[in-house]
């Protein structure tokens, strides 16, 4: 019988809340469907799905030795009774503050030459809309994962808190892929936006490792990564990069296929016009 556990554990509201919110945002543009649309939703919905059937027993096999190896190691955890006292909300804030500084850099790092060929499937979309949040590769579950083990496990924050966090997180992180101009005014830097996120998404050379952020750009502003050059036109995707938009078979290898292009680059053996994986 097939394990059925990573079915079980995949996020069905928020996906079914993100197709909702992108078809109305499609719907009140009152114009056609954008040539690729369809195609991409659908990749970004088969990415969601098959993903984790593909890749969840390996990943979790990683990750519970990464967690092992950090257990070994005898770091404090902070009592649980540091939390006990506080409202459920101040919390979840602390918390959001401390993932969202590590979801920064790890972000930075999947930006970087050699892994943003993990990173390079999530950028894939020509289409960017809420969808989009779901469309990532299994091993950058690991690279997240980890980063978190490492950096804010020692926290140990309740589950009821962390879980309603995972919650408002996702369904931010849909909100921020709409293809919506707004920016949240004086609040920009506070908030993420979905012109701030779009930018980021945009296949254009300024745009390359910009506004990381997944939450709070104040770190994108700290750190030299914020731009705001107005609203977002560019192209969306990765088609410099030769990386497929609508080839599921293609993307789901797509880690491999970029780093045997960048060992060839780097060897001399593909020239570096079309070896499909650098960085942006």
């Amino acid at each position: 019988m097939p394990d059925l556990n990573p079915l079980l554990a995949m996020p069905v509201l928020p996906v079914l809340v993100a197709l909702a919110a992108s078809a109305l945002v499609q719907f009140s543009k009152k114009g056609p469907v954008p040539e690729g649309a369809v195609s991409n939703t659908l990749v970004s919905i088969g990415l969601w799905f098959i993903g984790p059937i593909l890749f969840a027993g390996y990943v979790d096999e990683i990750l519970a030795a990464v967690r092992g190896a950090y257990d070994s190691l005898g770091i404090p955890r902070l009592p649980a009774s540091v939390w006990a006292g506080m409202p459920v909300t101040l919390v979840m804030l602390i918390t959001l503050t401390c993932h969202d500084f590590c979801d920064y850099w790890n972000h930075r790092f999947m930006h970087l030459r050699w892994a943003f060929p993990v990173h390079a499937v999530h950028h894939s979309d020509t289409h960017v809309d809420g969808l989009t949040t779901f469309r990532a590769h299994g091993l950058e579950k690991v690279v997240m994962q980890t980063s978190y083990i490492l950096l804010i496990s020692w926290m140990n924050v309740p589950a009821l808190p962390a879980v309603g966090l995972w919650f408002l997180v996702t369904l931010h992180n849909c909100y921020v892929h709409l293809d919506l101009d707004w920016t949240h005014g004086p609040f920009r830097h506070i908030l993420a936006s979905p012109r701030f996120h779009r930018w980021h998404h945009a296949d254009v050379p300024i745009a390359y490792g910009k506004n990381l952020a997944n939450i709070l750009p104040i770190w994108d502003v700290m750190f030299g990564t914020y731009i705001n050059p107005g609203p977002c036109t560019a192209p969306m995707g990765s088609r410099e990069m030769d990386i497929p938009s609508t080839n599921l078979p293609r993307l789901l290898i797509w880690p491999v296929i970029g780093w045997v292009r960048l060992i060839r680059e780097t060897i001399g053996t593909e020239p570096g016009a079309q070896a499909g994986a650098q960085a942006r």
